[in-house]
């Protein structure tokens, strides 16, 4: 189960002393060197700094894990300011519409693995950058990304999601949304996708396994989908209200269906899923904590994006603050 991002309000020069401790703690509670530390320690600056500056108030999403003998941590930069008009050129060091020495982003290209970057002008800027101790000049990338979010005022999220990748563009993805708020809601997701794990099964089977296997929790609703782009499918299967649609480019091609109840509770009819998938589908998955009505084709360019950037402009957006918030996006990788 990936970890839950840890969220930071930006907006004066203490958030971002703030966020620059929290990433270096979160990175060494991982195990990172000191040499990566350092790396996120400047890049998190430069990030939390350039949304005061050019925005006046943001966040910062952190989330570190461990991952095949290694430590990774990710941060998100999100602001709603004044955008850019110009992404590249605002790469360039030396480049400054805010009277800085102009080298902030440029910096934090460099020293992440991982970096991208979504604007659009006066709607705002969303940076993603990852940092492991094993920097490559080529790091893995992975098709699948999504975000979770606990509910303002908690410090538990009830939203999770995991995704086992077999093979490049062969994947099995969980989107899960444990009753209520907290911490009971964060065990019970938690519970839903290690049953949902624990069984080699069709999805429905994998399904009914883990809601017959709810013990002494509160349950939740879940959303799994098997993906083979060779093969130019997708099998879904679903419980609850999670919201799941496919993609081409920027033009909704299908709603995924998903049957009432609740695992630990009621799951009456149960069935899969059929629908076409291509290298150039992309599937989204998201809690009730997002509101349903967006349309990727209202940010220009964002599909040709990583699936973090998607993912990121949904929540920015459209989480509405009263409930944890989760969103999973699964976009093919290039070479598939």
């Amino acid at each position: 189960m990936k970890n839950a991002y840890k969220k930071i309000p930006v907006s004066d020069d203490s958030s971002v002393g703030h966020v620059r401790r929290t990433a270096v703690a979160l990175g060494k509670s991982v195990g990172l060197t000191c040499d990566a530390l350092g790396r996120l320690s400047i890049a998190v600056t430069e990030a939390s700094t350039n949304i005061l500056q050019h925005a006046g108030v943001g966040e910062v999403l952190i989330s570190a894990w461990e991952d095949s003998n290694n430590a990774c941590i990710a941060f998100f930069a999100i602001d709603k300011g004044l955008g850019m008009r110009n992404v590249a050129k605002c790469l360039q060091d030396g480049y400054s519409t805010g009277g800085s020495r102009g080298v902030g982003l440029g910096a934090i290209d460099r020293l992440s693995d991982f970096f991208d970057i979504y604007a659009m002008p006066d709607k705002g800027c969303i940076i993603y950058a990852t940092f492991s101790n094993q920097l490559s000049s080529s790091p893995e990338v992975s098709a699948v990304n999504g975000i979770s979010v606990a509910k303002p005022g908690e410090r538990s999220c009830g939203d999770a999601w995991d995704c086992i990748e077999r093979k490049q563009n062969l994947a099995r993805l969980i989107l899960v949304d444990g009753l209520g708020h907290g911490e009971q809601a964060a065990r019970s997701a938690e519970q839903i996708i290690c049953n949902l794990n624990s069984v080699s099964a069709s999805l429905k089977d994998s399904i009914l396994h883990a809601h017959h296997s709810v013990n002494g929790l509160r349950g939740g609703v879940v959303a799994m989908a098997q993906i083979d782009v060779a093969a130019g499918s997708l099998t879904f299967c679903g419980v609850g209200n999670l919201s799941g649609t496919v993609w081409e480019r920027d033009k909704k091609v299908t709603g995924l269906v998903s049957h009432d109840g609740t695992l630990g509770e009621s799951v009456h009819t149960l069935r899969e899923y059929m629908y076409p998938f291509s290298s150039q589908s992309i599937l989204i998955l998201h809690t009730d904590g997002l509101k349903s009505d967006w349309d990727l084709s209202d940010y220009p360019g964002i599909t040709m994006k990583s699936s973090s950037l998607i993912a990121a402009i949904l929540y920015r957006d459209f989480a509405h603050g009263r409930d944890d918030a989760g969103v999973l996006v699964y976009k093919p990788l290039e070479d598939c």
